[in-house]
C-alpha cells in the first residue's frame, strides 16, 4: 500500500499524464503539418529536413507515451519513427512515393489511435520487495543520471524514481555526460541510444568513456530499437540492462534497484554437497575467498533440510556419492517447485556423456570438472547465482502481481468476467455475484449470452465477445459503452461494459469489466432535470446568472439580463466585462476588482454602469465565485447580476437630502456651539459667585459662632440662664447648618468642575462613625441615635474627610425626614470583604416612583414638602461612595421609613490612597 509521499507522487504523475494526454492532439497536428510540408517541398533537402523532424518527434512520443501509460500511442509512434528511418536511408535520392505513403499511413493511424491509459503507476510494482532491497543502498548511492532528449519522459521518470528515494538528474545533451559523471558520481546512468542526427550516439559516448576509464557505474540503455545490432552494441558498451520503449516502469525501477544494490548486496549463497571432505573444503575455501557465503555438506541425505534452512542461490553437487548419487539428489530437489530457479552445477571427474545426459535430465544446469581452473569455477557460480536471484525476484513479482490482481478482482464492486473461445464463463468474481445474483458454482461454464438475452439487442456485444471477429484486435481494450443486461431473477439493469481480448499459450481469452450503472443513470437523469429546472428558474428571474471561462469571457448569461436592462445578452457573450463601456467605477475599485480576478478570489457587489443603445445609462451589480477542477485548476467564474439603476438613483436622491440636512445641521450646530459657550461662561460665573459667596459667608458665620460660644461662657460665669442657653444653641445649630450647606454646595461644584480630590489612607472606621453619631446626638434633642458597630472593622483604607461627609449627611437626613419619630438606628458589620454601615429612620419614606432619582443632585422627594433642604446631600453621598469603589443599597416605604446601607471595600490598596484622584 502506498504511503503519503508515494500517494502525492501518484497524484503528480496523474497530472503529468493528463497534461501529456491533453497535448497529444497538438503533437499530432504538428507532425501532420511537417508531413504536408515534406510532401510539398520543392527544394533539395527540404523533405529530408521535415522527415527528420517527424522522426525526432515520433522518437520522443514513443518514449513519453510508454512512460505515461499510453502503449498504443507509443507503439504507433515507434512504427512512424521506423518508417521515417527507412525513408531517410535514401539520402541524396528522392524519397520514394511508397515510403511517403507508409509514413502517411502511420501518421493517420497515430492520430486515430485509441488512448485508454494502462494501469496507474504503482499498481504493478512490488513496493515491499523493492523497498527491502533499497535498505542496503547507502543514501549517497541514490543519485541517478538520465541522458535523454525527451523532456516529458525525464519529468515523469524524476517523479517516479523519487518515490523510491532516488534523486534523478537530467541531462539532454550526451556530450555533457563526462562532466556530469565527474561532478555527480552517480550510482547509475540511464542512457538513450538514439539522439537527433545519430542513431547510435548513446552507444558511442559510453564506449568512449569506457576506453578512458571515466565511467565505472552501471549503465541502463533505453531504446526504441529491439534489433540484434542495437542489443549487441549495448552489450559491447558494457550495458547492465537494455529496455525497449515503451517499457514498464516497474522493470526500470526493479533493474535500477538491482544494479545499484549489487554493490552492497548480500553475498551469493552456495551449497556444496560432496562426500569427500577434502574436495568440499577446497571448494568452500575457494568460494569464500571470492566473497561467497558457503555451506558444505558431506551427507547427501541431509540436503533437503540444508536447502530449506540455507536458501542457496546455487548448488555445487558431486555426481558420485555412495548411497545416493548426485543425479538422484538433483531429481529430488527438482520436485520442489520453489527450487526450480536454483541452478544445480554438477562437480565430477567423469567424462561419460551418457552420465552427463542423465544428470541434465535430472535437473542439472552445468558440469564442472573437478580440476577446472578456480577462476572458471568462481565465474560460473557467480553468473549462475546472479541469474538465480534475478529469476527468483521475477517469479516473486509475478506471484505478487497475480495475487494482487486476484485480490482486487474479488474485492471490487464491478463484475470481472472471463470467457473462453466458445463464449463460456471461466472466471467470476464476487462483484459479478453482487450485480447479477449468480454464485460462482452456478455460472461457471454457462454462456455469456445468458447475461445478455436477445431481446436487449446484442449486435455490438456479440461482436465484442466473438473470438473470430476479435482475432485481429488482440490485446486491445474496447472503450466502455452502455447496454442492458439480465440478472438471475430476470430483472433488467443498465451496465457499462469494457472488453479486453488476449492470448495465453495460443489460447484466446476475453475479459469483461461490467459495472452496474442503473442508479448512476437515475442520478444523472435527476441531475439533468435539476439542471434544466435551474436553467428555467434562472431564465425567469429578474436577476440573472452568468458564467465565464478562464479568460474571464462570458460563456452564459440568463435571460434576466435582457429583461432587466433591455440589452441583448448576445452583446455580452464571448466578451470580457472590461470590453464593455463601463462608467461610474472609481480607479481604486476597478483595480481592486481586477486584482481579485487575477488572484481567482470571490467578489461581491461590484457595480459599474453601461450605456444602452438608446443612450440611457443603467447600473449593474455583479457578484461571482471562482470555480476550480478536482486537481485545483482554475476553470472560470459563476455568479449573479442585478439591475441597481433605481437603487443608484434613490441613493443619489438620498444623498441630496443628506447634504441638505447636513447643511442645516451644521448651521444649528454653530448656533448651539455659541449657546454652549455662553452657558460655559455663565457656569463659570456661577462657580466664581458660589466660591466668593461661600468665602464671604464663612467669615461672618465664624464670627457669629465664636460670639455664641463667648456668650455661653459668660452665662456660665455670671449665672445660668436656660432660656439664653437655648437661644444660643439655636444660633449655633443654624450656623452649623449654614456651614454644612456651604460645604455641600462647594463639594458639588468641585465634583462638576473635576476638582474633587480623593486621598485614601488608613483610618479608624469604627471610631469615625461613633464620633459622628455622638456629635449628631449632641445637636438633636428630638431623636435618640442607637448604634451597634461592634462588628464593623476597626480600620480600613479610605478618605477620612469623605467618610465624615457621607455619614454626617445620612444622619442629618435621617433626623430631618423623620420629624414624628424618636430614634435613629445605625448598624455596622462585615460581608464578603466589605464593610457595611446602615442608617435607618422611621419617618416619611420615599414614594416608589421617585426612588430611582433620589440620588440625583437637587432632587427632593414629594414627601419632603415643607422641610427645608437643597437635594445636594444624597448626591454627595453617592459620589463619595463611588470614589471608594463602594455601593449603596436603599430600602424605603412611604410613611414607614428609609434604610440606606453604605458598602465600602475593605481591601482598597493603601498605595493607591496616596494618589489624588479627580472626578
Amino acid at each position: 500500500m502506498l504511503d503519503q509521499p508515494q500517494n502525492d507522487t501518484v497524484r503528480r504523475l496523474a497530472k503529468l499524464r493528463a497534461t501529456f494526454e491533453s497535448g497529444l492532439d497538438g503533437r499530432f497536428l504538428g507532425i501532420k503539418d511537417d508531413f504536408d510540408r515534406a510532401s510539398s517541398a520543392t527544394k533539395k533537402g527540404q523533405a529530408t529536413d521535415f522527415l527528420s523532424k517527424i522522426k525526432n518527434a515520433a522518437h520522443k512520443l514513443s518514449g513519453s507515451g510508454g512512460i505515461h501509460g499510453f502503449p498504443a500511442v507509443s507503439g504507433m509512434a515507434k512504427s512512424l519513427e521506423q518508417a521515417c528511418c527507412r525513408a531517410l536511408e535514401h539520402e541524396e535520392q528522392a524519397i520514394p512515393a511508397a515510403a511517403m505513403a507508409e509514413i502517411k499511413d502511420c501518421i493517420d493511424a497515430l492520430a486515430g489511435t485509441a488512448r485508454p491509459a494502462s494501469t496507474a503507476f504503482g499498481e504493478s510494482i512490488s513496493f515491499d520487495d523493492i523497498m527491502h532491497r533499497l535498505k542496503s543502498i547507502p543514501g549517497d548511492e541514490k543519485t541517478v543520471l538520465l541522458i535523454d532528449d525527451d523532456l516529458e519522459l525525464a519529468a515523469s521518470l524524476k517523479a517516479q524514481l523519487s518515490v523510491f528515494g532516488f534523486e534523478m538528474v537530467w541531462e539532454e545533451d550526451p556530450e555533457r555526460l563526462a562532466d556530469s559523471l565527474a561532478s555527480l558520481h552517480p550510482a547509475a546512468v540511464i542512457m538513450d541510444i538514439s539522439f537527433p542526427g545519430d542513431e547510435d550516439r548513446g552507444l558511442v559516448v559510453i564506449n568512449e568513456l569506457r576506453e578512458r576509464g571515466s565511467i565505472d557505474c552501471p549503465v541502463l540503455f533505453l531504446s526504441n530499437r529491439s534489433d540484434i545490432e542495437a542489443r549487441l552494441g549495448a552489450y559491447r558498451a558494457g550495458c547492465s540492462d537494455y529496455l525497449v520503449k515503451p517499457f514498464d516502469i516497474s522493470d526500470l525501477v526493479s533493474s535500477l534497484v538491482q544494479r545499484v544494490a549489487a554493490r552492497t548486496q548480500e553475498p551469493y549463497r552456495v551449497l556444496i554437497i560432496d562426500d569427500d571432505p577434502d574436495v568440499s573444503e577446497y571448494h568452500q575455501v575457494l568460494l569464500e575467498q571470492a566473497g561467497f557465503n558457503v555451506l558444505s555438506l558431506n551427507d547427501p541425505m541431509s540436503a533437503l533440510k540444508a536447502v530449506d534452512a540455507f536458501l542457496p542461490d546455487g548448488i555445487l553437487l558431486d555426481v558420485h556419492m555412495p548411497g545416493c548419487s548426485g543425479i538422484e539428489v538433483a531429481a529430488v530437489l527438482r520436485q520442489d517447485q520453489n527450487l526450480l530457479h536454483v541452478p544445480i552445477i554438477f562437480l565430477t571427474s567423469d567424462t561419460d556423456q551418457v552420465r552427463k545426459l542423465s544428470a541434465v535430465l535430472s535437473g542439472g544446469d552445468e558440469f564442472l570438472i573437478k580440476n577446472s581452473a578456480p577462476d572458471y569455477i568462481v565465474a560460473t557460480l557467480k553468473t549462475r547465482s546472479q541469474r538465480s536471484r534475478e529469476l527468483k525476484r521475477k517469479i516473486e513479482r509475478i506471484g505478487q502481481s497475480e495475487n494482487h490482481f486476484r485480490s482486487l478482482a474479488q474485492k471490487v464492486a464491478d463484475a470481472i468476467v472471463s470467457i473462453d473461445q466458445e463464449g463460456r464463463i471461466v472466471q467470476w468474481n464476487q462483484g459479478a455475484t453482487g450485480i447479477f445474483g449468480y454464485r460462482e458454482d452456478e455460472i461457471l461454464g454457462i454462456s455469456i449470452q445468458t447475461l445478455f438475452p436477445d431481446r436487449i439487442g446484442r449486435t455490438q456485444i456479440d461482436a465484442m465477445f466473438d473470438a473470430d471477429v476479435q482475432e485481429k484486435n488482440q490485446g486491445c481494450l474496447f472503450s466502455a459503452f452502455q447496454t442492458g443486461a439480465m440478472t438471475k431473477n430476470r430483472g433488467e439493469i443498465a451496465v457499462e461494459l469494457s472488453v479486453n481480448h488476449w492470448n495465453d499459450d495460443e489460447q484466446w481469452h476475453c475479459t469483461a469489466i461490467i459495472r452496474d450503472v442503473t442508479e448512476r443513470n437515475k442520478t444523472e437523469q435527476e441531475l439533468r432535470k435539476n439542471k434544466e429546472r435551474f436553467r428555467t428558474m434562472a431564465e425567469q428571474s429578474s436577476d440573472w446568472i452568468w458564467e465565464s471561462d478562464i479568460a474571464h469571457k462570458f460563456t452564459y448569461i440568463s435571460e434576466g439580463l435582457s429583461k432587466s436592462i433591455g440589452i441583448p445578452r448576445d452583446k455580452f457573450l464571448g466578451r470580457k466585462r472590461g470590453a464593455l463601456t463601463g462608467v461610474g467605477v472609481s480607479k481604486e475599485s476597478l483595480n481592486n476588482h481586477l486584482d481579485d480576478l487575477r488572484r481567482h478570489l470571490p467578489f461581491r457587489n461590484f457595480e459599474y454602469g453601461i450605456e444602452t443603445d438608446s443612450g440611457a445609462m443603467v447600473y449593474l451589480s455583479s457578484s461571482g465565485a471562482p470555480q476550480f477542477s478536482d486537481d485545483g485548476a482554475f476553470e472560470g467564474y459563476i455568479g449573479t447580476g442585478r439591475n441597481v439603476t433605481q437603487l443608484k438613483l434613490s441613493q443619489a436622491e438620498l444623498q441630496n437630502k443628506i447634504d441638505t440636512a447636513t447643511k442645516e445641521l451644521s448651521a444649528k450646530s454653530k448656533k448651539l456651539e455659541r449657546a454652549l459657550k455662553q452657558e460655559k461662561r455663565l457656569n463659570q460665573a456661577q462657580r466664581q459667585f458660589v466660591s466668593m459667596a461661600s468665602h464671604e459667608f464663612r467669615t461672618p458665620l465664624a464670627i457669629i459662632d465664636s460670639t455664641a460660644q463667648r456668650l455661653t461662657s459668660l452665662t456660665r460665669k455670671f449665672g445660668e440662664d436656660q432660656e439664653l442657653d437655648r437661644k444660643i444653641a439655636k444660633i449655633r445649630n443654624a450656623v452649623d447648618r449654614l456651614t454644612t450647606l456651604i460645604e455641600s454646595t462647594l463639594a458639588s461644584e468641585n465634583i462638576d468642575s473635576g476638582k474633587t480630590e480623593f486621598n485614601a489612607q488608613t483610618c479608624g472606621l469604627r471610631s469615625l462613625v461613633i464620633d459622628i453619631c455622638e456629635r449628631q446626638q449632641e445637636i438633636t434633642d428630638t431623636h435618640t441615635i442607637i448604634f451597634d458597630l461592634d462588628q464593623l472593622p476597626v480600620r480600613i483604607t479610605a478618605d477620612n474627610g469623605k467618610l465624615e461627609q457621607i455619614f454626617s449627611n445620612l444622619l442629618s437626613n435621617a433626623v430631618k425626614y423623620s420629624p414624628d419619630a424618636d430614634r435613629i438606628e445605625v448598624r455596622g458589620w462585615q460581608e464578603r470583604g466589605q464593610a457595611v454601615i446602615s442608617v435607618t429612620d422611621h419617618g416619611l419614606g420615599i414614594p416608589d416612583g421617585e426612588q430611582p432619582r433620589i440620588f440625583e443632585r437637587f432632587f427632593r422627594a414629594s414627601s419632603s414638602l415643607g422641610i427645608v433642604g437643597t437635594g445636594i446631600g444624597l448626591y454627595l453621598v453617592k459620589e463619595f461612595v463611588a470614589l471608594h469603589s463602594g455601593s449603596l443599597d436603599m430600602d424605603s416605604k412611604e410613611g414607614v421609613g428609609t434604610t440606606i446601607a453604605v458598602r465600602l471595600p475593605m481591601n482598597l490598596l493603601a498605595g493607591h490612597s496616596m494618589e489624588p484622584m479627580a472626578i
